[in-house]
């Protein structure tokens, strides 16, 4: 694989358009949850200059590994795109963790899931 096609696989997973494939995909809120814990913890990686998605506390609340009001006005526009949620940036900074944020963005979703 040319590391071209390897770098434009990788960063690909951080478009919100393929999130939005992958949610809308899911056959059930759990499994809506497990992609929206995996796009968020990309994410939010991303946006904090990690080098890894795995240094990431899922169990740690955003607020405490980071994230300010204009990380999640950020955060709260790319779910919209990503998952048609329209979620608060205080729902994002008072989430006590990544699988609780990830339950409301399923619930406030506009795709629903059987």
């Amino acid at each position: 694989m040319s590391s071209y096609r390897l770098i434009h696989e990788v960063s690909r997973a951080y478009w919100p358009s393929y999130w939005h494939r992958a949610f809308a995909r899911a056959d059930s809120p759990s499994a809506a949850v497990t992609v929206a814990i995996e796009g968020l913890t990309r994410k939010l990686a991303r946006s904090l200059s990690l080098a890894s998605p795995s240094e990431i506390d899922q169990q740690l609340s955003l607020a405490l590994q980071g994230v300010d009001s204009l990380l999640a006005v950020e955060m709260r526009q790319w779910v919209s795109r990503a998952f048609g949620a329209e979620v608060s940036a205080l729902d994002i900074t008072s989430a006590p963790n990544l699988e609780e944020l990830a339950g409301t963005v399923v619930a406030y979703s506009e795709v629903k899931f059987d």
